[in-house]
């Protein structure tokens, strides 16, 4: 299926549970229980693989970890964020999480493995491009019982205005239970064309419970006799960060190892491709239309007339300099954001310029943990209670209308809530990654087999209230010179005519432009 939002033609839109933890207990006053408690917390979670013990007399007494591998299939980046969003709650919540690209799943360990599949749909009802051999291999080629002895958790990410609405979801959960896995809990569905950041949440919600029930992850309280004190979300979240930041000079960091980056994106690879047409359309209106030529350069890579470009922008630099601003922090300045593992959200050390451009997503929709997080930030106790009803899951409504029709992004919330006082690193590990933005290549592969052209309208709206609103990645491309170079790479459809060129054929581009159709001309 053809990318469909019809504003701006031929850009391919995307489609906390509080852990029970314990302290201990005996013939001590309460304030050297507390302390004992608060120092078991920062244990727990600075280092999330030491097994919790009841006390520094009975450090002999420990928990396993429940192993769980969250495996994502995603065409745009938002199954593997949330895949990465249930590994952060995952570990605060007792479990050791590793996330998984699906296309690198292993038949000899899933029969024995604690599952949870984050994955979309695409298309006509298609896995995406990672999840296409496992799909194949789970629904055609792998033997009865193969998954005996697994346990399973499905979330699916789809759009209800499809005929094929998340069917690769309800196709693993299905598949996994008829090749002997044992279902966790149920199905869950996430719908694009409504709210599939709240399906997610509340999902998520029910998962964390699902999973302290099913593994018995709070059987630890029994062995050392605790006081059961509840930490929500929130505590958990205000308190602790899953990557430690250190702000660092230049030599310092150059001192440091490359960090191993936990995202797809830095280990797809991805070519320059050089612009050799930057040409305007719509010269006499003031609606932008830019065609844009990119060369493959002797890359290797090869496309067919229907495919698709997918190009990775910069956030503006005006945002990116207002947003540092407004954290109090230099661009120039380096930084170092790793985990125990040695693993980060990008590639570190890079100074903040680099992460605030090209690595952190500025422009997106901000989700509702993050709005939570501000509102515990914020000073102002009128400013608290707003952005505390933003975020609230009772009225999903003020969220839809505040954040998704208004277009809001972070800076727009850091404008009109000038008391919070956020960080840098509250930022970095909240804010998702910027992502690639997929557009119909709108050349002939025949004619043009060395360049792929797009061609697409420039988003620039001016909203009822003044703001403006700015397309990241099509103001990106308008801004970029005839040679310079833009991170993209190539990304096969079905979209394609039929092989018999007495065929006649019908062109229709509801809502995906004439781009696709120029191609095919």
């Amino acid at each position: 299926m053809l990318p469909h939002s019809l504003a701006q033609f031929f850009h391919l839109r995307p489609a906390g549970p509080g852990a029970l933890l314990t302290a201990a207990t005996g013939a001590v006053g309460l304030s050297l229980v507390a302390l004992v408690y608060y120092r078991r917390i920062k244990e727990a979670f600075s280092n999330p693989n030491e097994s919790d013990s009841c006390s520094e007399a009975s450090t002999d007494q420990t928990t396993e970890q429940v192993r769980i591998d969250v495996y994502f299939g995603s065409q745009t980046g938002t199954a593997e964020e949330f895949a990465l969003t249930i590994q952060k709650e995952g570990k605060m919540n007792g479990f050791d999480v590793k996330v998984i690209d699906l296309q690198s799943y292993d038949v000899d360990t899933l029969d024995s493995s604690n599952s949870i599949f984050v994955t979309a749909t695409y298309g006509e009802g298609d896995p995406t491009d990672n999840a296409k051999e496992f799909v194949e291999w789970l629904v055609h080629k792998a033997d009865p019982d193969s998954l005996k002895g697994m346990q399973f958790a499905v979330f699916g990410l789809g759009n209800s205005q499809y005929e094929n609405y998340n069917t690769v979801g309800k196709t693993i959960d299905s598949h996994c239970e008829r090749l002997g896995a044992t279902r966790i809990m149920e199905l869950g569905l996430g719908d694009d064309d409504k709210d599939i950041q709240q399906d997610f949440e509340e999902w998520k919600e029910k998962l964390w419970r699902t999973l302290h029930a099913h593994f018995d992850v709070d059987r630890v309280k029994e062995k050392c006799k605790t006081v059961e004190t509840e930490i929500s979300r929130k505590d958990i979240r205000e308190k602790e960060h899953k990557y430690k930041l250190e702000v660092v000079s230049e030599r310092t960091a150059m001192e440091f190892p490359q960090s191993s980056s936990v995202h797809s994106l830095d280990t797809n690879p991805m070519v320059n491709m050089t612009v050799t047409c930057n040409d305007e359309l719509n010269k006499c209106t003031d609606r932008s239309c830019r065609h844009i030529e990119l060369a493959l350069n002797n890359s290797g890579l090869v496309y067919e007339t229907g495919d698709h470009v997918a190009i990775l922008p910069d956030n503006d630099p005006h945002d990116v300099e207002e947003l540092a601003q407004r954290l109090g922090v230099s661009l120039s300045s380096w930084i170092y954001l790793v985990d125990d593992d040695s693993s980060s959200p990008f590639p570190c050390p890079c100074t903040v310029q680099k992460a605030l451009c090209n690595y952190v997503d500025i422009n997106g929709m901000p989700k509702r943990s993050f709005i939570e997080h501000l509102a515990m930030k914020a000073i102002d106790s009128n400013e608290k209670r707003r952005l505390e009803t933003i975020a609230g899951r009772d009225d999903a409504s003020v969220y839809q209308q505040y954040i998704c029709e208004g277009r809001r992004n972070v800076l727009d919330l850091l404008r009109e809530f000038p008391s919070v006082k956020l960080s840098l690193h509250d930022l970095l590990e909240s804010l998702p990654r910027l992502q690639p933005r997929f557009y119909s290549i709108s050349s002939g592969s025949n004619t043009h087999p060395e360049s792929a052209h797009v061609t697409a309208v420039v988003v620039d709206d001016i909203l009822p209230e003044g703001r403006r609103f700015k397309g990241v990645c099509t103001n990106f491309l308008k801004q970029t010179k005839v040679g310079g170079s833009v991170k993209a790479f190539i990304r096969k459809t079905t979209l394609k005519l039929p092989n018999d060129t007495r065929t006649p054929v019908i062109m229709i581009g509801a809502g995906t432009g004439l781009a696709p159709l120029r191609g095919m001309c």
